[in-house]
């Protein structure tokens, strides 16, 4: 039990530090005025131990940890020689005493933040404001409620007369979001070995988006259960055994009646209302080191199903379906898929100012079951500030599948690949030139998308190639960036006329702006 120290201050207390349901007979003295963080959350952070040989790596680990909490703006360590008239040294070995300083920073914090979007050349607004309670329960909890706003120019799908259309911004979005951070595994039992190694994180989240455009109307419901862990200082799980989206969709009548003239049911389903309750995992491996000019690479893994376990509940229990043939959890019919993806960076690094990114994505996602395709928010696209900058966000794809239309490209699979070589021009101007490639496919044959499946024999024909160069403006602490890029290679094109350097005129460039590097 904690208690008073006797002979110490009144404000001075004593934690018996905790292993595994066992007392290791070391102490913690904490002194403050008004400590109002839970000490066993503070000695799980703290890897220092009496009678054990200095190291200068749980040193370090011990200052992580405590930052990682998120209630410190301010952690040091100091270490004092301890003299043999001081206190008995049995050892007759030198001894030193650590001190660990804390400086809480405030619990509560407002913030308002505005920034210009863009999705490749669509330009908009956007405004949020975030309020934190850090140390919600006394334990480093960081509660959030964030709400946001944004107004961004969309090109429309149809040529409907909504009257939306008059406006400078037509696409509005509005939500809000709340979470709880809680600096342990949540679960039954005793987990401060987990705790203790893993330095892991629950977190709860709850959120209700709206999205309003021309051609339709959505509303989002999200709630989420999960954890956060580091394995190491380079790897990173995220596992959410809990994750449920509820998708309502008001489709504009002109819309509706284009996608009603389709005669293949995938789109239908991608703008119909869905719940997706998902389970996902996510590996991240990232070996940069800051402040040192070294080469590194980022790895990132994402695996993800929907509907499985309520699939069978329904098919246990046998349930009925609806007039779609489709199972249905509070009215609204579920999704049922499997995803992967694959993200590989190499960033070779040869001093601060000059360096080259090498980058590789692929994915794949499979509807079955409940679903005939895979959700639109679920599907892989190509195109974006962020991705193919030749082509418009959503608008690459899917294989060499050709139309006027602008309705958004969706795929069940992706690859692409990226160079980029960065380098300084004049002070915080700062200058890129990139080659990006890729595209994505179906799984299969669709009549509205002819030439959209992928084909092993055809796939490789098919990949996009666009190039451009880059100018960013780079305030350390964050970068604006404008990229031109031109499309070199369209695969929605005839065989012979697919390299497209001898067509190409001004119209063909597309600028992108954003915030921060693409990758």
């Amino acid at each position: 039990p904690i208690k008073p120290i006797e002979g110490f201050p009144a404000d001075t207390l004593i934690h018996p530090v905790v292993k595994m349901k066992k007392f290791t007979g070391d102490s913690i003295y904490f002194i403050s005025r008004n400590l109002k963080i839970n000490p066993r959350v503070l000695s799980y952070a703290i890897l220092l131990r009496q009678n054990e040989y200095y190291k200068q790596l749980k040193t370090d680990q011990t200052i992580a940890r405590l930052t990682d909490l998120k209630v410190f703006k301010f952690v040091n360590i100091t270490f004092s020689d301890i003299t043999k008239d001081t206190i008995v040294n049995a050892c007759n070995k030198p001894l030193l005493d650590a001190r660990i300083q804390l400086n809480r920073s405030p619990v509560h914090v407002f913030t308002l933040q505005s920034e210009g979007t863009n999705s490749s050349g669509n330009f908009g607004i956007a405004a949020n404001i975030i309020y934190q309670n850090r140390n919600l329960f006394r334990g480093a909890e960081i509660f959030s409620l964030k709400l946001n706003g944004s107004m961004e120019i969309q090109q429309l799908f149809t040529s409907t007369t909504n009257v939306k259309n008059n406006y400078l911004f037509n696409t509005f979005e509005t939500g809000v979001e709340t979470g709880l951070e809680i600096p342990r595994f949540l679960l039954p039992g005793q987990m401060e070995h987990y705790s203790n190694n893993f330095r892991p994180t629950t977190n709860i989240q709850l959120g209700m988006n709206y999205q309003f455009r021309a051609d339709y109307n959505r509303t989002i419901a999200r709630v989420s259960f999960g954890y956060d862990w580091k394995e190491s200082r380079f790897k990173r799980h995220l596992l959410y055994p809990i994750e449920i989206n509820s998708v309502k969709i008001n489709p504009d009548s002109a819309f509706m009646a284009y996608i009603q003239n389709l005669s293949d049911n995938r789109v239908k389903y991608q703008y119909t209302n869905h719940l997706i309750a998902a389970i996902k995992y996510s590996f991240l491996y990232n070996n940069q080191e800051f402040n040192k000019v070294k080469n590194f690479s980022w790895f990132t893994f994402n695996y993800e199903s929907s509907g499985n376990l309520l699939r069978l509940a329904n098919i246990t229990l046998k349930s009925t379906k609806n007039e779609s043939n489709q199972y249905e959890l509070f009215n609204i019919p579920y999704a049922q898929y499997l995803r992967f993806e694959l993200d590989f960076r190499r960033y070779f690094v040869f001093n601060r100012q000059n360096s080259v990114v090498v980058r590789a994505n692929a994915g794949i996602g499979f509807a079955y079951g409940n679903s005939p395709a895979l959700p639109f928010e679920k599907g892989f696209y190509a195109g974006g500030s962020n991705d193919i900058r030749g082509w418009r966000n959503r608008s690459l794809g899917p294989g060499s599948y050709s139309s006027s239309s602008e309705i958004e490209r969706i795929g069940d699979n992706k690859l692409e690949f990226n160079i980029e070589s960065r380098f300084p021009l004049y002070k915080m101007i700062k200058g890129a030139v990139f080659l990006d490639a890729g595209n994505i496919w179906l799984n299969k044959k669709n009549p509205d998308f002819v030439g959209g499946d992928f084909q092993l024999d055809k796939f490789i024909d098919e990949i996009a190639f666009s190039t451009g160069v880059g100018l960013r403006l780079d305030f350390d602490f964050f970068i604006i960036r404008g990229d031109f890029s031109i499309p070199i290679k369209n695969p929605a094109l005839s065989t012979n006329r697919r390299w497209t350097i001898n067509f190409l005129s001004i119209k063909d460039l597309i600028l992108n702006f954003g915030i921060g590097y693409p990758f």
